[in-house]
């Protein structure tokens, strides 16, 4: 049996120059992360971002191009990130973050510019470089 845990799809939303992040404070710690969600059983990758994307930030998503996947050894699981240029709907939070919003777990959507990312606390910034390389495009 696969010990691993369910793979996650994440998504690099670009508006001109910025990019949609989730702030996220959680127990004192602040740091941002792309939004996007793991992959249900019987669910391709590709739906399950559509379907994650909708949930957290309200947006119906087109999709461009898979830009990297890399391994999440902290979670243990294969981590899927693609590019969207296009998307419809108003921005919202929603899903399960907003469920589990709290005083001390918060979950923000902010769009950032995004040759701000090394400046900012962004996980994982090991693929900081290939959402550079991939909205150079």
């Amino acid at each position: 049996m696969d010990s691993r845990n369910k793979d996650r799809a994440s998504a690099v939303i670009i508006k001109g120059n910025s990019i949609l992040l989730i702030h996220r404070i959680n127990d004192g710690r602040e740091y941002y992360i792309l939004p996007g969600g793991g992959v249900e059983d019987g669910e391709s990758i590709m739906e399950a971002l559509s379907r994650e994307i909708k949930e957290e930030t309200g947006l119906n998503i087109e999709i461009d191009k898979k830009i990297c996947e890399y391994n999440n050894n902290e979670r243990n699981r294969i981590e899927h990130v693609f590019m969207i240029n296009k998307f419809k709907g108003y921005l919202n939070l929603g899903g399960p973050e907003i469920e589990r919003s709290s005083d001390d777990n918060i979950y923000n959507l902010e769009w950032h510019n995004i040759g701000n990312l090394k400046k900012i606390n962004f996980f994982p910034d090991q693929i900081i470089n290939k959402i550079e390389e991939a909205c150079r495009c």
